[in-house]
């Protein structure tokens, strides 16, 4: 996944983005980054791998996360599980990107039910 790109995507359709978790930035994602930066300069960017840039100050219990480590650094009630991706590409991805949305947008409590299916350890 390319984290900016996808990011910039729901942006440009009407979602509202709030934060972007990536632990690094892909030379293919680097556009992706700096037209958010510079059309969208309220989305927050963190690595979670730097202790002093992850948000857990700043919880989003409500948001729907996009996989399960921004779930867990967010504090989100609801997960779309994007674990491994899931072969996401082109309109199929788009499909099941979106359906996963849909259904952790339904189930509160996504995290711990994501976390114990794929024997995830935090």
């Amino acid at each position: 996944i390319q984290p900016f790109g996808l990011a910039l995507t729901l942006l440009k359709r009407g979602f509202h983005v709030v934060r972007v978790e990536a632990d690094a930035c892909a030379p293919f994602d680097r556009a992706h980054l700096e037209e958010l930066k510079e059309n969208y300069p309220k989305v927050e960017s963190f690595q979670p791998i730097h202790s002093s840039s992850v948000a857990m100050d700043r919880p989003l219990p409500e948001s729907l996360a996009l996989g399960f480590e921004g779930g867990y650094l967010a504090g989100s009630k609801h997960v779309a599980d994007l674990f491994m991706d899931g072969g996401m590409f082109g309109y199929d991805g788009v499909i099941s990107l979106m359906r996963s949305m849909r259904e952790g947008m339904k189930k509160t409590g996504a995290l711990k039910s994501l976390i114990e299916s794929k024997g995830l350890v935090v």
